[in-house]
């Protein structure tokens, strides 16, 4: 039976291994897109279900206003999603200009973009910290707490998301923080680097001349304790604070990482920044910034990731 997932395009130049020569495969890992509900959770559920919003200022007009500007498209292309259906609403919409090139197999759904490992103790006090802020907030705003809901999806977001950036940086910037020691930056990284590390090997599997664009819809919380320990400053130096890769992933942001191999098999990476920036006319771009990436890390982040699945797997029998 053929294999749709690794199987490439069809050899029109001869090369010296049907596998990995000259193959290409950028991996976007994207946030998704404005939600109709700005709420975060709740303390008893956890992470919220809500799809993208909807008009002509909302999420999915948003995503399709960027859609044009991310890279000319491969000839393949793949999406891939956490189980939360907005993460697929926001991919779906980011692949619009691949009309007519092949999907290479229907969306595949990863656990390890919408992270499975964490404590719930964790993400209470993850949600309680950010309802105290977002009232806060509200007070300021004069607007009553208990209206959040009867707010506009934009104006939830605006709340939502300043009330979510304070909770990031504790997290992930002060390793004496309860949220750091309830659940440990490196121990987040090594669940998504699994996958990551799974798209960066990618290119030896697949026949050579293969070009292909991975899509993976993700949240906010997920990819950037990764970030902070593969990603390498200008100065040489790994980044010790969210605002030195500037700050937590907001809606829409993203980063790719483009590995390539040459008619040899010799392997380059290039890792970019997407922010998302929206102007005072409604216009929202993409503003870009490349950084060089410690694959090594990567690779010794995501074997943890891979022991640590073992053995929860293990202990799941």
């Amino acid at each position: 039976m053929k294999n749709e997932f690794f199987s490439g395009a069809i050899q029109e130049k001869k090369y010296e291994r049907p596998k990995g020569l000259d193959v290409r495969v950028r991996n976007f890992y994207f946030r998704h897109a404005e939600k109709a509900s700005g709420e975060v959770g709740t303390v008893s559920d956890g992470i919220s279900r809500s799809a993208i919003s909807l008009g002509l200022e909302g999420g999915r007009m948003n995503t399709l206003k960027l859609s044009s500007q991310l890279p000319e498209p491969a000839d393949k292309y793949h999406i891939g999603w956490s189980g939360n259906v907005r993460t697929l609403e926001t991919m779906d919409a980011l692949t619009l200009d691949y009309d007519g090139k092949e999907q290479i197999s229907e969306p595949v759904l990863f656990p390890e973009l919408l992270d499975s490992i964490r404590p719930k103790e964790w993400d209470k006090l993850y949600i309680s910290i950010w309802e105290g802020n977002k009232s806060k907030i509200m007070q300021e705003k004069s607007i009553d707490p208990a209206k959040f809901s009867k707010l506009s999806p934009s104006q939830q977001a605006e709340i939502a998301e300043g009330a979510e950036e304070p909770v990031m940086n504790e997290w992930i910037d002060n390793p004496e923080s309860e949220l750091a020691k309830l659940y440990p930056v490196e121990t987040a990284a090594t669940h998504i680097a699994v996958l990551v590390k799974q798209d960066l090997d990618l290119t030896a599997k697949l026949d050579s001349g293969t070009k292909l664009d991975q899509f993976r819809g993700t949240h906010k919380t997920i990819t950037e304790p990764l970030l902070m320990k593969i990603i390498i400053l200008e100065n040489g130096k790994k980044p010790q604070k969210l605002e030195d890769i500037g700050g937590c992933m907001d809606l829409n942001d993203g980063w790719e990482l483009d590995v390539r191999t040459d008619d040899k098999g010799e392997i380059t990476y290039k890792f970019i920044m997407y922010r998302a920036v929206h102007d005072t006319g409604g216009g929202v771009t993409y503003l870009t910034k490349e950084f060089s990436v410690d694959v090594n890390e990567l690779n010794r982040l995501g074997e943890i990731g891979l022991k640590l699945k073992e053995q929860i797997k293990k202990n799941n029998e």
